[in-house]
């Protein structure tokens, strides 16, 4: 089950990084130019790295099967609004709804800070995004965790994002 779930969670970082990905050239996925000189602290234990082509860097919870991750785009293919970036990847989960958003300051610029609700294969899902837009980069933020494990997970995103920072 445990791996059952790790993969259910690798395809909604699938989802999340290639639903950015056709939206910053409007038709379909493209090799998007990642971002240089991020400050940010690796998620505390118990995420662990693993190696991911869909994402800059993604951290994943052995024992529940969440993950935490961010995704840079600098390709500048287009410059889709922040709204346009959050629909879009709502519209990647079945029967995908926002549960809270608000608009917020972060790395000093204006963002989306969304926590989304949906289903990946028939499994519930929640995802806690940040997105925002910086000297020539879309950036996202993710935490997914099942509902039941959210709570106790969501800490680690929180801790992460506090100290990411884009140049």
């Amino acid at each position: 089950m445990l791996m059952e779930n790790a993969s259910r969670y690798g395809f909604l970082i699938l989802l999340v990084m290639t639903a950015q990905s056709c939206i910053s050239v409007g038709i379909g996925p493209s090799k998007a130019k990642k971002a240089t000189g991020l400050t940010l602290v690796a998620p505390s234990p118990p995420f662990v790295e693993f190696e991911s082509e869909v994402g800059d860097q993604v951290w994943r919870n052995p024992e529940t099967g969440s993950t935490i991750s961010y995704y840079s785009d600098c390709s500048r293919a287009s410059d889709p609004n922040l709204d346009e970036i959050k629909f879009h990847l709502l519209g990647e989960l079945d029967q995908g709804k926002v549960l809270e958003e608000k608009r917020v300051e972060y790395n000093q610029r204006a963002a989306i800070d969304a926590l989304l609700s949906g289903s990946i294969d028939g499994i519930l899902t929640q995802v806690h995004l940040i997105i925002f837009k910086k000297s020539g980069c879309i950036y996202t933020l993710t935490y997914a965790s099942l509902p039941h494990h959210f709570a106790q997970n969501r800490p680690h995103f929180q801790s992460f994002a506090k100290e990411f920072r884009a140049p």
